[in-house]
């Protein structure tokens, strides 16, 4: 499994189901495009790039936390 390949799954175990495939697919292509740019191919792009792109994503967890839905309440449903 490649560094993107974790990169994604370790993404999407913090996505809603409903939605993780096609969220995971708009990141794969994402990092395709950020790949593209630098002069790399996906398949046969050096380690050390992929890892300086990851890196420049940051936690995949707070990647995934982007793509959650946001709740603003002006008054919290705890208190119904």
């Amino acid at each position: 499994m490649s560094l993107i390949d974790r990169y994604i799954a370790e993404v999407g175990r913090h996505l809603p189901e409903k939605n993780r495939s096609d969220i995971e697919a708009e990141i794969r292509s994402m990092l395709e495009d950020m790949l593209e740019e630098r002069g790399q191919q996906s398949k046969s792009a050096d380690d050390k790039v992929v890892t300086e792109i990851l890196e420049q994503l940051g936690n995949p967890k707070l990647l995934a936390s982007q793509y959650a839905p946001s709740r603003r309440y002006l008054i919290g449903p705890g208190w119904y």
